[in-house]
């Protein structure tokens, strides 16, 4: 604001001031009761009955220290440079100015810390760094820093209510305490806040690659179909292999736009009979060599889970097997219901991998052995498919030898009629 020239503060005038506070926190009794007060402003702050947000509810606190009836908050997000936006408001509009940390007002409470007094403003406005410098005048108010960490995260501006005469050192120290109480109120809620934005992100962002990881697997059939074309279209086995693997794609490509339609955590839980799933998915996967064998396969094996997932988990699985498996060699596939579990086994006599890989990192999302042709969720998506359904994988391996791969999935209670 445009300042006036302000008056002569003599070195003993200051002296007086500072003698004055110094002889009222010896000698005088404190005129507040701060269990009340404390008590008052943590359930103010707290809010569990009231509707207010917290930085209206701050405004309400601190301005009842003081008994004002109405002020105004601006919290900064933390950003570089800091923005401080009008946030809250208590008795009047949310204020709609912005201030940077140029501003000479953030700037002064910044690096002072200070409970601000227009009235002492006006008296000596060198004592505040002309903090108000450069804007309109302000009506008489208390100005609250709200300080963090030895941060500034916001101010609250407080109309200066009638009767109200000098602020004691008591007021100072008060309102300063109380600001960096609400000040820790703040900061969690911000911390909260972020947190949940940060979880919905990872949350769209595991979808985004479990989406991309299945549209890999699919273009990596259809682009076989393709390249095969040319040398096996005449003949009529090869016609059918095609339309069945396209028919498959085609298939899972509705799920997955089914799935982004409805609720992504949503699980679909039916009754699976696990034999004939495993002929069904050893059968898609004969496109390649080697060709998945099924042995000692129990029978009236039956779990209940989500149906798509545990078939696409158990896919993945196979599909692995044969990345890592020369087209000479073998892939075998179990099933055995023991104490209460289907266990899956899926064996192979590819390359292995090393225990320290096995123990460190095959189950460590987006970490692939290989390069920019994965996506490092195979595995990942494996054991997270499982668990949901309160199972859980085993992998033994060793290199050069191969890989032993363990599904363990609770039995379902009622077996279809």
């Amino acid at each position: 604001m445009a300042s006036s020239v302000p008056p002569v503060v003599t070195r003993w005038t200051r002296f007086r001031r500072n003698a004055r506070v110094y002889f009222s926190k010896k000698l005088f009794s404190g005129r507040y009761d701060y269990r009340e007060v404390w008590l008052r402003l943590s359930r103010t702050l707290a809010g569990r009955a009231d509707d207010a947000s917290l930085p209206d509810r701050t405004v309400r606190a601190l301005g009842a220290i003081i008994g004002s009836p109405r002020g105004e908050l601006w919290l900064t997000s933390g950003g570089q440079p800091a923005v401080y936006e009008g946030r809250g408001a208590w008795g009047m509009q949310r204020p709609e100015e912005v201030f940077t940390a140029e501003h000479p007002l953030i700037s002064f409470l910044e690096k002072s810390h200070w409970v601000l007094d227009t009235n002492e403003y006006a008296s000596d406005p060198r004592r505040y760094a002309f903090a108000f410098d450069g804007g309109d005048p302000i009506e008489p108010s208390i100005v609250v820093p709200l300080v963090h960490e030895d941060g500034l995260i916001g101010v609250v501006r407080l109309d200066r209510p009638d009767g109200l005469g000098d602020l004691s050192f008591e007021d100072h120290d008060l309102l300063k305490t109380a600001g960096q109480q609400a000040a820790i109120f703040l900061v969690h809620e911000m911390s909260q806040e972020q947190l949940a934005h940060t979880r919905q992100f990872e949350a769209f962002s595991k979808l985004t690659a479990f989406l991309m990881h299945d549209l890999k697997n699919m273009i990596a059939q259809q682009d076989l179909v393709v390249n095969n074309a040319k040398r096996f279209k005449h003949r009529p086995e090869f016609v059918d292999d095609a339309i069945r693997t396209m028919e498959a794609s085609v298939q899972r490509m509705k799920r997955v736009l089914e799935r982004l339609q409805e609720d992504t955590g949503a699980e679909r839980s039916t009754l699976i009979d696990v034999p004939g799933l495993l002929g069904d998915i050893c059968l898609t996967c004969s496109d390649r060599r080697p060709q998945p064998r099924m042995s000692r396969i129990d029978s009236e094996v039956w779990v209940e889970m989500d149906r798509d997932r545990l078939a696409m988990a158990i896919t993945h699985a196979i599909r692995n097997a044969q990345d890592a498996t020369p087209a000479d060699g073998e892939i075998r596939v179990t099933l055995e219901a023991e104490s209460g579990f289907a266990l899956i086994g899926i064996s192979d006599t590819g390359k292995g991998m090393e225990p320290a890989f096995v123990r460190e990192r095959l189950f460590k999302p987006f970490d692939s052995t290989k390069g920019a042709r994965g996506m490092g969720i195979g595995a990942y998506q494996i054991r997270e498919t499982l668990r949901m359904a309160h199972g859980d994988i085993k992998v033994r391996s060793q290199p050069d030898r191969g890989t032993i791969l363990q599904m363990k999935i609770p039995l379902a209670t009622a077996k279809k009629v």
